[in-house]
């Protein structure tokens, strides 16, 4: 009978939603080591890697969920605004890019592109994103305020 990582990740998602990161990660690793093509798990375990500060680790299992499914947009969005955070810019924009050519109405990766934009100074580029994050999501908060804040300037 093959064993079934379902225990596993339900216990890790337990663990995440409780913010017990590092219980959450060893569920995971155990699953990954029962089901390792499940890019699910793999995304999970890199938002219980962020919860813990572990950006380096939590990189590189979006980098492998990536690799195990590379059409998933999420996967991109976050390991995109990880580059960011650590001033990674190109990467950070080669990945909010990718998000957005896999899902062309996901306004969180055109906000996050218009973040980085401005974080790198064009100022054009970055209200267009924040602008179309904005009519992809006309209640977004964040992206409101970037856009006032680089009118502002």
């Amino acid at each position: 009978m093959k064993q079934s990582a379902d225990v596993n990740i339900k216990q890790g998602l337990a663990y995440l939603k409780d913010r017990m990161f590092g219980e959450a990660i060893m569920e995971f690793n155990k699953a990954i080591k029962i089901e390792p093509k499940n890019h699910t798990i793999r995304l999970n375990q890199g938002v219980a890697y962020q919860g813990l500060g572990e950006m380096r680790k939590a990189y590189e299992s979006f980098s492998s969920a990536i690799a195990l499914d590379p059409d998933n947009h999420v996967a991109y969005t976050i390991r995109g605004s990880i580059a960011q955070e650590h001033k990674e810019y190109s990467n950070a924009i080669r990945d909010f890019s990718k998000a957005i050519r896999l899902k062309p109405d996901y306004a969180i990766a055109y906000a996050h592109r218009g973040q980085v934009h401005a974080q790198m100074g064009d100022k054009r580029n970055a209200i267009t994103d924040l602008e179309k994050a904005l009519s992809l999501k006309p209640d977004f908060d964040i992206a409101k305020e970037e856009l006032r804040k680089l009118r502002e300037v």
